[in-house]
């Protein structure tokens, strides 16, 4: 029988990918981190976006890729009202 993992539940993780050609691991790992029940929020910068595109990472994620800081202030959604993400702990 299939189970989903749970040992995520809970969680916000922001999968960021750059321009390397590991982008490309993102929609494994995306995917991945979202079936152990996280909630994953996928950021690509514009040379990302150049070896994958956007919607690979949305269809892994469930969630819209971010692809440019927009109106809706995401990096500080994100990242934390002091610039920072916060520590685990």
């Amino acid at each position: 029988m299939n189970t989903i993992r749970t040992t995520l539940a809970g969680k916000e993780i922001v999968l960021g990918l750059t321009g390397s050609i590991a982008a490309i691991d993102g929609v494994r790992l995306g995917h991945a981190l979202r079936r152990c029940g996280a909630d994953v929020q996928g950021v690509m910068t514009t040379a990302a976006c150049g070896i994958l595109h956007p919607d690979a990472i949305t269809y892994a994620t469930g969630n819209v890729t971010l692809t440019r800081c927009g109106g809706l202030v995401e990096h500080v959604t994100y990242c934390g009202d002091g610039g920072g993400a916060p520590t685990c702990s």
